[in-house]
């Protein structure tokens, strides 16, 4: 078996290494998103926040005469699905995404899909009720067996997803 010394140096040197774990996870933690909000203002445009843990505020405003639509789209990682709410506006070749580091529900992204469509964009929305139940009974198996209605089915961008709610609310 071999022994360990332990000097003076050896403890500065750790004493250092441990300061600077600590200052680079604090860094990091500051770095976090806290909080993110979507104000919607019916003919001016969106406004998206993100507040951090450091107590910074980055706010971005897209003007209405710059939005084209507003989406629900999925991305497919390693080992989820992962559905988030963007918006497509003109002039860019990027997604403006309401939601990037606190990704809610997909049911709570239908109801700020509809409201986005109907205070932004001024369109006539399914009852916003009766589609989130829609959401949750498509996710789960109907009871006469019969295969669920996928959710990326029903809300596509354009007006293709009150049909769908309509056509899904038939079967039922």
């Amino acid at each position: 078996f071999g022994v360990w010394s332990f000097d003076f140096a050896t403890g500065w040197i750790l004493l250092c290494i441990w300061i600077a774990l600590f200052v680079v996870s604090l860094w990091k933690k500051m770095g976090q998103v806290q909080k993110e909000s979507l104000l919607l203002i019916h003919d001016l445009g969106i406004q998206v926040k993100r507040s951090y843990v450091s107590g910074s505020v980055d706010r971005m405003f897209v003007e209405r005469s710059r939005l084209r639509s507003v989406i629900i789209n999925e991305g497919v990682g390693f080992s989820a699905v992962t559905y988030y709410l963007a918006f497509i506006t003109s002039g860019d070749s990027e997604l403006v995404l309401a939601f990037s580091a606190l990704i809610p529900r997909i049911d709570h992204l239908v109801v700020i899909f509809h409201a986005a469509r109907s205070i932004v964009f001024g369109e006539e929305v399914p009852d916003w009720h009766a589609a989130t139940a829609l959401m949750h009974h498509a996710a789960t198996t109907q009871s006469n067996g019969s295969k669920p209605l996928a959710s990326r089915q029903l809300f596509r961008a354009g007006d293709g997803g009150a049909s769908a709610v309509d056509e899904a609310k038939k079967t039922q």
